[in-house]
Parts: C-alpha cells; sequence; structure tokens
C-alpha cells in the first residue's frame, strides 16, 4: 500500500528561503511592522535566554555558538569541526534537541550519523516503491528524510562516499529534491554538520569537491581538544558532573519563535554604501589570502570568495544585525552599519578561539595536526582584521521612513479653542493599562497584555505604542511579582508556610503565560516558594515541645505519635515541593542538597523517638523470654519492627533514597542484644560456632535487619568469644617427650585456628563485599578488609592465640627430636629407635608441619598487618624441618656406608 504524508510540507515561507537574494535598500513600508509585537519580544527573550544559557555551559565556544545563532537566524548551515571529544555532538543535541515545534511540542530534527554505508535515499528519504512500479518514475517519501524537517544534525559528514556529499551538497543548498518533472521543496533551514577530521587535512585531501561542498555551508568552526585556560576543565565538572542530576540546560525554543525573528531579519535594511563597502572588502580580502597562499604554500585557506559567498554575506549581515539587537543592543535600529562588517568574520574564516586562547593553545600544543588549524585560524583572523581596518570610511543614508502628512493649521490656529469644542477622545488602551496596574491584579494585567497585541495586530492602535504599553505592564507585573516574593521571604506574615506556599504557586500559574519574560518570573516565584519549603523542612518540620515530654515521661505511644507527626508534616512539605518541581521551580541558591539534609536531620530525630518506644518493648520481650535468645526477642518485638518499616518507606518516598531509620533505632540497641547471645554460645565448638552465626544472620534478615549490625561488630563480638574458648592445655614437665604425649597434647588443643573461624564467619556477615568480588584473590583480600576494622589490640590477641598454638606444638616436636638426637648407639640402632618413636609419623605422614605451615598462611591472610610476627613461626617450621631431614639423611648415610662395607668384605672372604 503506497505510504501517503499526512499532510503537504509547506514551505514556511510565502517565498523560497533564497529567493530574493538583492540585498539593496528595502520598501520603505517595512512588513516587520505587522509582525505581532509581543510575539516579537518574547521570541526575542526566549532566544537570548537559550544562547545565555548556552555560554554558561560551553565554556571556551564563543565563536561556535554566535555561528549557530546566526545560523538559525539567517536560515544557514554550520560545519563544526575538531578532534573527537570536544562536545560538538552534545552541542547539536543541546541546541537542535530543544527547539520545538509548538504544533507537535516535539524538535523538529533530522538526524544521521554518516558513514560508507549511508546511501542516499536515507539523507532524501526512501523511495514509493509503488510508484516506481506502476510508472516508472523514482519518487521519495521525502517528509523521512532531511527535507522533512527544519533542523538536521549531520554527524561525520565527510565519513560519507563522494555522491552522498554531492546529494547532500544539493539538498542543503536548493532546499528541495528534483524528481522528474516535478519539484519536491522541503522544510529545512539549517543543518548542523560535525567531523572529527581537520579541515585543511580534507581540504587537501580533494580540494575542488570539497571546497565546493564548503562554499556552500555559511559557517565554519573549529573546536580545539583542549582549554586555553586549564582551569575551565575544572569548571565544567564543576557544572556538569557535580551537584545532582538535575538538568543544566532549561531554556527551550520554540520554531515559531525563529519565525518570527527571520521574518524582522528578513527587512533589515541595507544601504547602498554599506553594499559598495561590503564589495570592497570581500575583494580586499580574497586578494589578501591569495597572497598568503602563494607567501606560505603549507598556508590553506578553508574558504574562497564566490559570488555566492558575496550575496550570502548580506544575509548574514542582516542575521547579525537582529543577533546584535537580541543579545547585545536591544535600542538599535534594523540597519546595517560598517560596525556591523565585524559580524563577517563568523562567517568568511574558519573561526575558532580568540587571538589570546590562540597563542596560549599554540604554547602548549605538541601534535602537528593540531598545531597547523590553529595557526590557519591565526592567520585568517589576522588577514581579515588587516582588510577591516583598512576599510575606507563608509557613509549611510538614513533608511527611509514613511511620512506621515499633516494637516494644514486651520485659519487662526494659533488662537485660543473655543469653548465649544469638543474635549480630546477618550486614550482607551492607556485608561485600561492603568486600571489593571492601580488593581494589583496579575490576571489583569496579563489580560491587558494581550488584548494590547490584539489590537496591533488588529490595527486599532500603532505597533509602535503597543509595545510600549506592553514594557509598561510588564515592569508593573514584574514589581508585583517582587513584592509578593520579598513578602513571602519575609515569613509571609501569620499565615501558615504551606498556605503561603501555594499562593506563591498559584500567582506563578498566573503569571506564566508562555512568553519568555513571564516564564522567567514564574520560575523566580516558584523558586522562592522551593527555598521557603526547604527552609521550613530543615527547621523540624512538625516539631513540637511534646517531643521533650515523651522523651522525658518514657511515654512510647506518645512518642509514636509525635513520630508520624514528623513524618506528616514532611510528606505535606514533599508534596508542595513535587508539584513546584513539576512547574519548572528551580532552587534560587543552587543549593540542590538542602532538601536531602534537612530529611536526613529529620530522620535522626524521628529515630530518637521511636528509641524510646523500641526500648519499652524490648524490656517487656526480655522478661517474657528468659533465655534471651535473638529469635525470641524479635518475635516478641516483629510489631514494632512493622511499624518501623513503614515509616522507613515513607521517609524513603520523601527523600529520594533509601532510609536508614530501621537500622538507626535498632543498630545500637540490637548490637548489644547480640553480644549478650554471643557470650552464651560455646566458642570451644568452632563449627558450631560459625552456625550459630549463620542462625543469627538469618533471623535478623528474616526481621529485615540484615544491615543493622556492622560485620566488624560480628566479628568482634566472635573473635572476643574465640578467644575464651582458646584454653592452653597445661604443659608437661619432667615427663618425656612421645608420640602418645604428642597426641595429647594436640588432643587437648584447638584444631580450628581462630583466624580460619573469623574467616568463615566474614563470609557469612560480610558477604556483599566477598560475592561481589571479581576473583578469589580479590576476595580474600575483602576478608582481610573486614578484619582489618577491629581494633588493633584485639587482632594482636586473636593471631597471638593461634601463633601460640603453633608454637606449643613446634616446642614438643623440638624437644622429642631433641631427645632422639642425644641417643647412644650406631647409625643401625638410632634408625632403629626413630623409627620406633614414630616421629616421622607426626612429620611425614600426618604432614604436621605442613599443616602448621599453612594454618600460619591462613593467618597471615585474614590479617596481613601481622605478617612479621607469623614469620617467625614459618622460619621455626622451616628449620625443624631442614633440621630433622639433615640428620636422618645422615645416619641414612652412614648406615648405607657400613652395610657397603661388610659386602665389600664378604666378598674379599
Amino acid at each position: 500500500m503506497r505510504r501517503e504524508c499526512p499532510r503537504p510540507i509547506p514551505c514556511r515561507r510565502d517565498v523560497p528561503p533564497h529567493a530574493g537574494l538583492y540585498v539593496g535598500p528595502r520598501s520603505p513600508l517595512p512588513s516587520a511592522a505587522m509582525v505581532d509585537p509581543i510575539r516579537l519580544e518574547a521570541a526575542s527573550n526566549r532566544f537570548r535566554a537559550f544562547f545565555d544559557e548556552l555560554h554558561h555551559i560551553f565554556l571556551e565556544r564563543d565563536d561556535v555558538l554566535l555561528q549557530l545563532a546566526l545560523a538559525l537566524l539567517a536560515r544557514e548551515h554550520l560545519l563544526v569541526t575538531g578532534p573527537p571529544g570536544t562536545a560538538k555532538s552534545q552541542l547539536a543535541s543541546a541546541v537542535l534537541g530543544r527547539i520545538l515545534d509548538e504544533e507537535t511540542g516535539e524538535p523538529s530534527l533530522y538526524a544521521r550519523q554518516i558513514g560508507e554505508s549511508t546511501v542516499q535515499t536515507d539523507l532524501i528519504g526512501p523511495i514509493d516503491f509503488k510508484t516506481l512500479m506502476e510508472t516508472g518514475r523514482t519518487e521519495h517519501f521525502t517528509d523521512e528524510g532531511m527535507l522533512g524537517a527544519v533542523h538536521a544534525f549531520l554527524d561525520e559528514i565527510f565519513d560519507g562516499r563522494d555522491m552522498l556529499l554531492r546529494s547532500a551538497l544539493n539538498v542543503l543548498h536548493e532546499r528541495e529534491v528534483k524528481q522528474g518533472g516535478t519539484v519536491k521543496r522541503g522544510r529545512i533551514e539549517c543543518a548542523l554538520m560535525t567531523t572529527n577530521r581537520y579541515i585543511a587535512d580534507v581540504l587537501e585531501g580533494a580540494r575542488e569537491t570539497l571546497l565546493a561542498f564548503v562554499d556552500r555551508i555559511a559557517f565554519v568552526s573549529f573546536v580545539p581538544r583542549g582549554f586555553a585556560d586549564p582551569s575551565r576543565l575544572a569548571l565544567v565538572l564543576r557544572r556538569h558532573v557535580g551537584g545532582s542530576s538535575r538538568a543544566l540546560l532549561e531554556s527551550m525554543l520554540s520554531v515559531q519563535d525563529l519565525d518570527a525573528l527571520q521574518h524582522a531579519a528578513d527587512e533589515v535594511h541595507v544601504s547602498d554604501p554599506v553594499c559598495d563597502g561590503l564589495a570592497t572588502l570581500l575583494e580586499r580580502f580574497d586578494r589578501e589570502l591569495n597572497a598568503a597562499v602563494r607567501a606560505d604554500p603549507a598556508f590553506v585557506p578553508t574558504r574562497y570568495i564566490s559570488t555566492r559567498t558575496a550575496v550570502r554575506s548580506g544575509r548574514v549581515l542582516r542575521a547579525a544585525v537582529m543577533a546584535d539587537k537580541i543579545l547585545h543592543n536591544p535600542k538599535r535600529s534594523l540597519e546595517v552599519l560598517p560596525s556591523d562588517f565585524k559580524w563577517l568574520r563568523l562567517h568568511l574564516l574558519l573561526s575558532g578561539p580568540t587571538p589570546d586562547q590562540t597563542e596560549a593553545l599554540l604554547g602548549r600544543e605538541s601534535d602537528p595536526n593540531e598545531r597547523r588549524q590553529i595557526e590557519i585560524v591565526r592567520t585568517e583572523r589576522s588577514i581579515f582584521e588587516s582588510c577591516l581596518a583598512q576599510m575606507p570610511p563608509i557613509h549611510v543614508k538614513p533608511r527611509p521612513t514613511v511620512v506621515e502628512k499633516k494637516a494644514a493649521p486651520a485659519e487662526g490656529g494659533n488662537k485660543k479653542k473655543r469653548k465649544s469644542e469638543p474635549p480630546p477622545p477618550e486614550d482607551k488602551p492607556r485608561g485600561m493599562l492603568d486600571q489593571a496596574v492601580a488593581s494589583r491584579d496579575a490576571t489583569r494585567l496579563l489580560s491587558v497584555m494581550r488584548e494590547l497585541g490584539a489590537q496591533a495586530r488588529a490595527g486599532s492602535i500603532e505597533p509602535e505604542r503597543a509595545g510600549a504599553l506592553v514594557k509598561e505592564a510588564t515592569t508593573a507585573l514584574t514589581t508585583l511579582v517582587v513584592r509578593r516574593g520579598i513578602d513571602a521571604a519575609a515569613g509571609g506574615g501569620q499565615k501558615p508556610i504551606g498556605e503561603v506556599v501555594k499562593e506563591l504557586s498559584r500567582l506563578g500559574a498566573e503569571v506564566d503565560d508562555g512568553t519568555a519574560g513571564t516564564r522567567a518570573l514564574a520560575r523566580w516565584l516558584r523558586g522562592r516558594a522551593l527555598v521557603m519549603v526547604d527552609e521550613a523542612a530543615g527547621h523540624a518540620a512538625g516539631a513540637s515541645s511534646t517531643d521533650l515530654v515523651a522523651s522525658i515521661l518514657d511515654d512510647g505511644t506518645e512518642a509514636q505519635k509525635r513520630a508520624r507527626a514528623r513524618i506528616d508534616a514532611l510528606e505535606a512539605l514533599y508534596e508542595l515541593r513535587r508539584e513546584l518541581l513539576a512547574e519548572g521551580a528551580v532552587h534560587e541558591t543552587g543549593e540542590e542538597k538542602a532538601w536531602q539534609r534537612a530529611v536526613a536531620a529529620a530522620e535522626d530525630d524521628i529515630a530518637i523517638l521511636l528509641d524510646i518506644s523500641l526500648r519499652i518493648v524490648v524490656t517487656s520481650a526480655l522478661k517474657s523470654a528468659p533465655s534471651r535468645r535473638l529469635a525470641e526477642v524479635l518475635a516478641a518485638i516483629a510489631p514494632e519492627l512493622d511499624r518501623l518499616d513503614v515509616m522507613a518507606a515513607r521517609l524513603q518516598k520523601v527523600r529520594g533514597a533509601p532510609s536508614t531509620l530501621k537500622e538507626k533505632v535498632t543498630g545500637p540497641r540490637l548490637g548489644a542484644l547480640i553480644e549478650a547471645v554471643f557470650k552464651g554460645f560455646d566458642a570451644r565448638d568452632r563449627p558450631a560456632l560459625v552456625r550459630e552465626v549463620e542462625g543469627l544472620v538469618a533471623v535478623l534478615v528474616k526481621a529485615g535487619l540484615a544491615r543493622a549490625i556492622a560485620p566488624e561488630a560480628f566479628l568482634g563480638w566472635a573473635a572476643e568469644a574465640l578467644l575464651r574458648g582458646d584454653v592452653a592445655p597445661q604443659a608437661r614437665e619432667g615427663k618425656k617427650h612421645d608420640y602418645d604425649g604428642y597426641r595429647k597434647l594436640r588432643a587437648a588443643e584447638q584444631r580450628v585456628s581462630s583466624a580460619y573461624t573469623l574467616a568463615e564467619i566474614a563470609l557469612v556477615v560480610a558477604s556483599d563485599a566477598v560475592r561481589e568480588a571479581p576473583s578469589p584473590a580479590e576476595a580474600t583480600a575483602a576478608i582481610a578488609s573486614a578484619t582489618a576494622k577491629l581494633p588493633e589490640a584485639l587482632r594482636g590477641r586473636v593471631v597471638a592465640g593461634d601463633l601460640a598454638r603453633i608454637g606449643r606444638a613446634l616446642d614438643y616436636l623440638e624437644r622429642f627430636w631433641q631427645d632422639l638426637e642425644g641417643a647412644s648407639g650406631g647409625a643401625e640402632a638410632r634408625l632403629r629407635e626413630i623409627v620406633q618413636s614414630r616421629f616421622f609419623d607426626v612429620l611425614w605422614d600426618d604432614s604436621a608441619l605442613t599443616r602448621f605451615s599453612l594454618e600460619a598462611r591462613n593467618v597471615a591472610e585474614v590479617f596481613p598487618a601481622h605478617v612479621a610476627e607469623i614469620d617467625v613461626v614459618r622460619r621455626r617450621i622451616d628449620a625443624l624441618d631442614e633440621r630433622t631431614r639433615v640428620a636422618v639423611t645422615e645416619l641414612f648415610r652412614r648406615r648405607s656406608d657400613a652395610e657397603w662395607e661388610k659386602a665389600l668384605r664378604a666378598g674379599d672372604a
């Protein structure tokens, strides 16, 4: 089925955008006078606010932002060049993505990443295959291509094939596509193109083709990869990264705003002397560029002066006058003056850093390609400014104006009027405005402003006079709004804060009629209201002296009631704040975190109140659960924990972040309770201790208190319990050291080290940190990080206990071996005695020394800060191993020598 455009794409002008190329004197009756003056002023205010925000965010980008302003006003195109990472695409989004069509509420924007695979139909629109099959004619659905949008963003434009560039060239310049005998005009006015390549390199590669392409682009800009002022980077980070995540750009512009401004720019007067002066400047500039190329073959100018460039310079000058009036000089006339020629720098040159910034960049830059591009910017600007300085004086004739014929004075006109003459007619617009001002009613003032605009459009009042009266009304409205805002800031009399905030919000809604001026007033009012909400929240909203009474009397019911009242007050303020933010309020002090701080402080106060209630409930629970098992106590206080969950959820909503109320209330109190539970554990059974901790954590998780107790608290209580259960056996003084004695010693000792047990407990209580570790080594490091938070003295006692246990076993084995070493007899007899002692059953068969070494290594992994002490023990293990091996090897050697000697003697016999 053939796809149809929902409606024909009209040209947004009564004539093609570039049909009139004549830049000489215009008609003495400018049609701009028929533009709604209110609309024109509103559009100008929005345009100025729009670009003021951009200059604030995009630092050291003044030239490219001015080029963008001129491109939008003149319906021309802009190419932005520079290395990757210089925010070219972000700039395009910040500008074109915020120019909305008032009919749709969305940007009229075509955006495309250009690459080798991009084809013509991607730009123009898909082919209408039904028409192709039926008639053989190739037609495109142009509404789906670049022609169907008012603005376009073409990223990496030079990455496309040559044929694609030629197609883009025709579409951008002609704003139309020829399809057989028909021509389809498009809506496209301004395209912003980007490339990561240096324009000098691009032009050198295919100068003839690409220079023709660039010649059809009114503005070319270069964005260097760094800032001339290094401190700018920190400022960029503060504005884009620091603070909250609120949008940095809030002002909007509409396609219809640009329509009004473009109509006004089209009517800017260009006199004959200005045209002559423009021709002189262009001829001189072209001559000087050619001379620079001859003097330095390495210099590659980015522009050349064609007839197209000359004619387009007139349109750029008209746009420059309009931009200057909006952005800098609101009282200037809409007429090109010789002083406006300086704006042509943005059109005729590769624009970029200022001269001072250029020198600073060259002083630091080492990349040859970047340096070359910056030097071209410097050379072209120097040539232009030299040509401009050499311009002869230009005498501009006054703009033709319409002079109303004055009626001839009646005979005897100098005489006094007779009493019978009628009074002068009533000035109804003035009277209407004066009454509205006297009423101090914002709605009435806005109504008068709209009525004046309607009368100007109908021709019943001169546009200039309507504009003057509208300005008076705007001033009165501003005064009214400021007075209301100041009154509110002073406390609003005896009214409740919430009521004052609602009044300011209502006034903001009345004032905001969609124009830039009233929108700014409304935003200021809502900002004032937002500050009041945050101030109220920050100063104990909902608090009462009853809070103190509940604390003194230990009244749990009253404490809960006061906590709910505090949350009720915060929720009421939150709703007011949410409505203000939805209406576009901006905190006038820029302090975006004031609300979060206020809610956090309120949460601390509420936690104190709820601590009273929890203590009373826990006291009762302990009486009813004498065993004090944690599961029993938590079951008894479950209703209280549920109430905490409800309040925490309410606080989380107003805070916009997870609430820690439950942890604040229960953590300190549960900690003492769990510590008491740990004191009742039998820590001699270390696997059982780990199971008890797992059970405790499971109970806390079930109660929603998984994070109420810090992992280091669990580890600390467990370490104290382990130390209590780690009792050294009594020494066996004066008895022979043998295999059975060693077995009895080991049976009386703990077979699992405290460090190993704590590591297992850390896996339970610090499971998130261990589970999120990307490797086993980093998981081990996470366990060490958890134990490192234990008090240093406690860590030292645990390490000393584990090392002492290994040390006692080493002491016994060292004495056991010393007794064997002291035995008399030959090698044969001594080896038999060693075998019978079963000493090496311990060392080799039971791998005692290996086990001790691994235990010491485990202690070092869990407590890496104590590695020096642990190394002492490990050296003792290695020394005993070496000592026994050397002695046994020597006995085997001596016995073997003796046996060989016997064998040799037997052979001789």
